[in-house]
């Protein structure tokens, strides 16, 4: 299984690794959505160009999904416009 781990920031990020073994990718991050920035939306750009290359990876997020507080209303104002199109895949 390839790991990628993205990380949520605008320096140089890296690029997935090809799979040798015919196994499944892996792609996730953390410290993801912010109503306050646009880091989220540049990590879930990541990820969707990195979904072309393994299409049936599994997306998966290291903590700090959202912020401030992590409420349900955070979730849908900030989390859900950026990654939440990869809930099926989380």
């Amino acid at each position: 299984m390839a790991l990628v781990l993205v990380a949520a920031c605008t320096r140089k990020l890296p690029t997935a690794p090809r799979q040798r073994d015919g196994g499944r990718a892996l792609i996730g991050a953390g410290d993801i959505a912010s109503c306050a920035s646009t880091g989220d939306e540049k990590t879930a750009a990541l990820v969707d160009s990195l979904l072309v290359e393994h299409p049936d990876a599994l997306v998966f997020t290291a903590g700090d999904n959202v912020y401030q507080n992590g409420t349900a209303q955070e979730y849908a104002d900030c989390y859900g416009p950026s990654w939440g199109r990869f809930k099926d895949r989380t």
